[in-house]
């Protein structure tokens, strides 16, 4: 063994090490067992990949959702719409619908993975960010 495949297989160990601590939350939590004061953060953060495409300060894949309540958005067709409540929820069950200018419209909906009641969670949350 050489210098380089230690460095790789150490790379790769961390790797792994890495991905299973932020997938045990995910894997081993229900949005059930979540008191609801703190759901809405727990699938923004935790349950659901939202931070895999809507990174903090990168938003190459996706808007930052920092300072995303009530501010002016420019849709894919060129219109402005104010990122208000009833935006955040469309945005979260139909996400085509209103697809912001510059980006993909790759973004899942949720509707039929959470309750009705943990959308309005993940919506106060969003609204707090």
């Amino acid at each position: 063994m050489n210098g380089k495949t230690i460095v790789l297989g150490l790379l790769v160990v961390v790797g792994l090490i890495v991905a299973a601590v932020y997938a045990i939350p995910a894997l081993t939590t229900s949005p059930e067992e979540v008191p609801a004061e703190r759901r809405g953060a727990f699938l923004v953060e935790e349950y659901f990949p939202c931070r895999s495409c809507h990174q903090v300060n990168n938003p190459l894949r996706a808007p930052m959702l920092e300072g995303l309540f009530r501010r002016e958005v420019t849709l894919a067709d060129g219109i402005k719409v104010i990122a208000d409540a009833a935006y955040l929820r469309r945005a979260l069950v139909q996400p085509a619908a209103e697809v912001s200018q510059g980006y993909s419209n790759i973004m899942p909906s949720y509707e039929d993975q959470v309750s009705a009641t943990d959308i309005d969670l993940m919506v106060q949350y969003l609204k707090g960010l």
